[in-house]
This record gives structure tokens, C-alpha cells and sequence, in this order.
């Protein structure tokens, strides 16, 4: 479920442990925001050190280690892509790795279909412009 839905379903969210996951394209060539299932704890953005700022939450996340520890990586729940009133696509978040697994699976499927698209987008360039080739003919 996208962030804002979590959010609705639990009032007080922060020290819960959730996976997150997101991963798209933006035109077919780079990535918008790739985050592998990633088992992390939501914090409050009063414990943000003073050199950070997230936007449009007052929530973030911090990765959990091997080891059970919090790590000090600190993830947005929402990518680069928002302005002004709107805050851009927002991490999945799952309770159980199982999900956060198969919305991955699903999101990933959905990159190879756009890169499908866009690859033939781009053989039909290739051969239009192929086709253009002005060849010299010997008299």
C-alpha cells in the first residue's frame, strides 16, 4: 500500500518496523527512485539531524541492519518528483516481506513492459532514420 494509506490505517506509525519498496522509470532510460525491499523503522522528523529536511511527511525512514540495529541511512517516504501541494510517489509500504517482495516482482514488470515499449519505440527511429541514408550511386 502506498505511504499516505498507511498513514490513514495507523494513527501513531513511529518505531514500527515495515518494508518498503519502489522502483520505476522515468522516461524508459533512467530511474526515478530504485529501493529494494528494505526492512525499516519509521522516525519522526524531530529526529532529523539539522542538516536534513524532508518534505510533504513528518515521518521518515531508517534502515534496520542485519543485526537488528538502526542504521543512520535515511530514506524519504516520498521521491523527487512532487512541487508545491503535490509530494511526488510515495514508497510501498508492507508489513511482512512476502508483499513487499511481490509488489516489487509487479513493479519490476512493469518497468520491463515500458522499456519494452520504448525499445521499439526506438528501432522504429533507427530504421526511419536508416532509411534516410542517402547512398551514392556509381554512373
Amino acid at each position: 500500500m502506498k505511504w499516505n494509506e498507511y498513514l490513514n490505517e495507523n494513527e501513531n506509525p513511529v518505531n514500527k518496523m515495515v518494508w518498503i519498496v519502489d522502483i520505476r522509470t522515468s522516461d524508459g532510460n533512467s530511474y526515478i527512485r530504485n529501493v529494494e525491499p528494505t526492512l525499516v523503522i519509521i522516525t519522526s522528523n524531530e529526529d532529523l539531524p539539522k542538516n536534513k529536511r524532508i518534505y510533504y511527511s513528518d515521518y521518515h525512514f531508517r534502515k534496520v541492519g542485519k543485526n537488528g540495529n538502526i542504521l543512520k541511512q535515511i530514506i524519504a517516504p516520498y521521491d523527487n518528483t512532487g512541487y508545491r501541494s503535490y509530494p511526488g510517489a510515495s514508497v510501498n509500504v508492507f508489513e511482512t516481506y512476502e508483499e513487499a517482495i511481490t509488489k516489487y516482482n509487479e513493479q519490476i514488470d512493469e518497468v520491463i513492459k515500458e522499456l519494452t515499449i520504448r525499445k521499439r519505440e526506438l528501432d522504429t527511429v533507427i530504421k526511419n532514420t536508416f532509411n534516410k541514408k542517402i547512398i551514392l550511386e556509381n554512373d
